[in-house]
């Protein structure tokens, strides 16, 4: 987790990495979906 070392500029450091950790999950989970598919 991240230690608060900026004040609020930690919820964007948070936001971002949730973000950015969602996203891979997507793509990971679009690529195991189109390989069972096809």
């Amino acid at each position: 987790m991240f230690v608060d070392q900026h004040g609020q500029d930690l919820g964007t450091e948070q936001t971002t990495a949730i973000l950015v950790d969602w996203l891979k999950t997507f793509d990971w989970q679009t690529e195991i979906l189109s390989d069972i598919t096809y």
